[in-house]
Parts: structure tokens; sequence; C-alpha cells
């Protein structure tokens, strides 16, 4: 009689105790569950933004690491994002022998922007919004509605995607005389540019006679060869070299030797 009594007081006390930890608990996991839910948004945002960057790398690339993208590489933006990572009908990446720039296809480009498949959508399982012809891509965010004010857009502001190449010209007489500025009477001047992928060399415009630079406007991001033909007194002269266009005014100098067997001067 007084075992089953002691049994008895011994298992209220027990379900007394497991009672309390119970209530126990649940208040802990009422305040905590703010901090998991805080946590796991967080945690979403940053790998939203993540993928964000990476997407925005392959197609404009990185001006810190000197590398191009898409962009650099077929002259033009994707038209669709998962143009980054589908060469469809696009060429394959060649490199020029004479200059050592490259145009075609060479992704994919955004590899490890998410899980397999997944390249192109936030943490909140969204796909990117993107404007075509624009190095910027949107996420509508946690609530997954685009046009509400917890989307998120990587870069905030889109960026610049061409810029211009301005060629300062001088000449060296055979005869030691001092070096002058030539214009488009003594010389021809290409920039490379990648069209669709393939390379397509643009001559620009300079001043007639003497004086002035040579201007190229409209050159997308990246790499371009830049070629330099003499004529008339500067005839059979060239000089070749590579100019990288990032987003505005690229300055460049060059210097035309004249052969010698022409008459001297400029």
């Amino acid at each position: 009689m007084r075992s089953d009594l002691r049994a008895r007081r011994v298992l209220g006390f027990s379900l007394l105790e497991m009672l309390v930890a119970l209530v126990l608990l649940s208040v802990l996991a009422g305040a905590t569950a703010p901090l998991a839910l805080t946590h796991i948004r967080n945690q979403r945002l940053r790998t939203t933004l993540d993928r964000m960057t990476r997407v925005v790398v392959g197609m404009a690339g990185d001006p810190q690491r000197a590398s191009h993208g898409y962009l650099g590489d077929m002259g033009a933006l994707p038209a669709v994002l998962d143009d980054l990572n589908a060469r469809g009908a696009a060429p394959f990446y060649a490199i020029d022998p004479n200059d050592g720039v490259g145009a075609g296809y060479n992704g994919p480009y955004v590899v490890q922007a998410g899980a397999a498949g997944a390249e192109f959508v936030d943490a909140w399982g969204t796909g990117f919004g993107y404007v075509a012809g624009t190095a910027q891509v949107t996420s509508a965010g946690p609530d997954r509605q685009f046009g509400t004010a917890d989307d998120l857009a990587m870069p905030g502001d889109a960026p610049v995607t061409s810029g211009s190449v301005t060629v300062n010209l001088t000449g060296v007489p055979n005869d030691g005389s001092p070096e002058c500025v030539l214009g488009e009477d003594d010389a021809n001047v290409f920039v490379s540019r990648s069209v669709a992928g393939t390379r397509n060399e643009l001559q620009i415009a300079g001043p007639v006679g003497s004086g002035g630079p040579f201007v190229g406007t409209g050159l997308h991001n990246g790499l371009h060869g830049l070629r330099v033909t003499g004529q008339g007194d500067f005839a059979g002269a060239s000089v070749r070299d590579v100019i990288e266009v990032r987003s505005g005014a690229v300055q460049r100098r060059v210097t035309l030797i004249q052969p010698t067997g022409l008459p001297a001067g400029c």
C-alpha cells in the first residue's frame, strides 16, 4: 500500500516536472522564434545579393578584376539571362593572333550563381527581373511581388556599358626633325570590336590634314584592338595596340615612325 502511494507520488511529481518543462520550452520557443525568422530572412537576403552580383559580373564584368563578361566577348548585353549560360547560335570564342583580343561566346558566365538549374532565381524562388540591354537585375524580395517596397536591384543604378576612345596621333620624320601631329591625310585608325561575337574593325574619324585627335564613340566595354596605318608621307608605317574601354573616355597616344626612303617631314 505504501509502495503504491510512493509510486503515485513519484509519478505525479514527474508529470509535474514535465508540465513545467513544456511550459518553459514554449516560452523559450516563443521568444526565439522572431530571432530565427530574422536570421532566415537575412540569410536569404545575403544569398540573393550574392546571386545577383554574380549575374551582373557575368553580364558586364568586374572592373576591379579586369574582367569583361558576356558584354566584352559578345559586344552587347544578353537579350535574356539564359543567354549567359547557353551559347545557342553564337560563334565560339576565338582570339585574334595579331593583337591577342578575343571575341565570341566564352561561357558559361554564371556557373556559381545558385543551385544547378536555378542560377537566375532569388532565395525565395522567384526569377530575377531583367530588362534587355541593361546591366542590372532585380529581385521581388520576400513578398515575391515586383513593384513593392522590398524589391532589390543590383546595382542600384544601371551602369554605363559603353565608352569612347581618343587617339592622339603623332609622327617622327625620318630625318630627325621634330615630332608632328598627324591627321587623316597621314594615317588611318581602326578599332576592332565584337559585333554579336564576331570581330569587326571600325575605322574612326580624324581631322583632315594636321591637328586634332581621332575619336571613336559608342564602343562596348572591354578590350579592343587598335591598328594605325600610315599613308602619304608615312605610307608603310604601322602600329598595333590594345585598349580597354570601361564606361568612359579612353585616351591613347600613338606615334608612327616615318619609313626611310620617303620624303622627310610631316
